[in-house]
């Protein structure tokens, strides 16, 4: 079975939990040198660990790009097939685990959950008959298949069933391979003695019971408050142990792809996968989304009649890529992220109600609009001239405030939304921030003799 096959025998050379010593010692080459296999393997060393602390100290861990764990292609066509009861995706990515090695998955891999069967004499859940293979399978894995003499159908008989939400993660892993005749080694005259040629580096998909890891390991809103209080305080380094070469791994050697929730008792509701609490590299500026445009003058100003026939009463703010729906009232746009107050520089700033029925929302995907209560904006004199509020924002500064770090583009970052220098598109190549900007509602008159005054200019 390819899945089996082939991470059983990456797992030769796993890593620990431990990332191993840092080299201090270098090559030095001059002319006539003797060299051995030490001096082959320490250049090796030496560059590597450089590497991966480089990669560590000023990167941190997680995921740079990809991994998205998905269904099996059948759970669209037949959910309740096997293959959709039971496989998962894992997309191509890279990742950095806690000690700075780079997990590089190239192709897609097939990957069988450890999940409660339904009943066999369902015949709608029979095993399948033929594994599901990525576009790119290539022959390197169908050489493996055919050695292990196995085929899907056989199952994982010995594998171990879950019976909890479970982590889907990665873990970095060597295999030697490219077995060569040994033509000299010291002490040892055996002529059919081999040696690897090679090492791979191997990217293994494992599945973690989360009381494997500590409690915030997987981030959720919720927080965990048995999460451990590092006492590091006088400690003249700043990392745990008093030294910044000793890496905090709540996770250890494990990157964290997907969580698998599922009811052991219902294996046949199928499970379903959580991304919300992978833990994310920051990603390059020029990939993160933007604030394009806005329906508004910046620090201008607009009249009444503007908002409501030019405007028709919106405040829209446009991206230069598709937003994630809102998730109730946690992330995306919503009477939280997308807040407008009215005011005066020295009058007590009020929030501007949104039309009923019409809270902030997504309009096309790349657009957030607020809709203005109607109310504050008619232009008709209000019957009861007692009323504690003016009867419309005339004469108010409205503040358009957008809180970026809970509205999340389709590839799960947050919008890059500060306004820097009042310039769009927004952005400081930073994930999040707060997008700020304002505008003056003014009396037609007022803005007619300023519109002469600069005429007359």
């Amino acid at each position: 079975m390819r899945k089996k096959q082939h991470q059983d025998k990456c797992k030769c050379c796993a890593g620990e939990t431990g990332c191993g010593h840092v080299a201090t010692e270098r090559n030095r080459y001059f002319t006539g040198k003797f060299m051995a296999a030490r001096d082959f393997q320490d250049e090796q060393t030496y560059f590597l660990s450089r590497h991966r602390l480089h990669n560590r100290l000023l990167h941190g861990w997680g995921i740079v790009c990809g991994l998205k764990v998905t269904h099996h292609p059948d759970y669209r066509r037949n959910p309740d097939s096997a293959c959709a009861r039971r496989w998962v995706v894992v997309h191509p990515g890279i990742a950095l685990d806690c000690c700075g090695r780079e997990l590089v998955v190239k192709r897609e891999i097939a990957f069988e959950l450890p999940l409660p069967r339904v009943p066999e004499n369902d015949e709608q859940h029979a095993p399948p008959q033929k594994q599901y293979r990525p576009p790119e399978y290539d022959a390197e894995y169908a050489e493996e298949e055919d050695d292990a003499g196995e085929s899907a159908a056989d199952g994982d008989a010995d594998d171990e069933v879950m019976r909890a939400p479970f982590l889907l993660a990665l873990r970095y892993t060597e295999e030697e391979i490219e077995r060569v005749p040994a033509l000299y080694h010291e002490g040892n005259c055996d002529p059919a003695r081999t040696e690897a040629n090679r090492v791979r580096e191997c990217a293994e998909v494992v599945v973690v019971p989360l009381d494997e890891v500590e409690g915030n390991c997987w981030r959720n809103s919720e927080g965990d408050p048995n999460a451990r209080c590092r006492d590091d305080c006088a400690d003249d380094l700043y990392a745990i142990g008093g030294s910044c070469l000793d890496p905090v791994c709540p996770c250890k050697e494990f990157v964290p792809l997907a969580l698998i929730r599922f009811d052991p008792e219902r294996p046949e509701q199928g499970f379903e996968i959580d991304h919300t609490g992978r833990r994310y590299l920051p990603a390059p500026p020029e990939l993160l989304t933007h604030i394009v445009d806005i329906n508004w003058p910046h620090g201008g100003e607009l009249t009444l009649d503007q908002l409501n026939n030019e405007l028709n009463g919106e405040l829209v703010i446009t991206f230069d890529r598709k937003l994630l729906p809102a998730v109730a009232d946690a992330t995306g746009i919503n009477a939280f992220t997308f807040t407008v107050q009215y005011g005066g520089v020295q009058r007590t700033l009020e929030f501007l109600p949104y039309a009923e029925g019409s809270e902030p929302r997504l309009d096309e995907e790349c657009r957030a609009v607020f809709t203005i209560d109607p109310d504050y904006i008619n232009t008709d004199k209000p019957a009861d001239r007692k009323q504690v509020r003016p009867y419309n924002i005339l004469g108010s500064i409205i503040y358009v405030t957008l809180r970026c770090d809970f509205i999340l583009d389709c590839h799960n970052n947050p919008v890059d939304g500060n306004f820097l220098r009042g310039l769009l598109p927004t952005g400081d190549g930073v994930p999040g921030g707060v997008f700020e900007s304002w505008f003056r509602v003014v009396y037609e008159k007022e803005e007619e003799k300023r519109w002469q005054q600069q005429r007359g200019a």
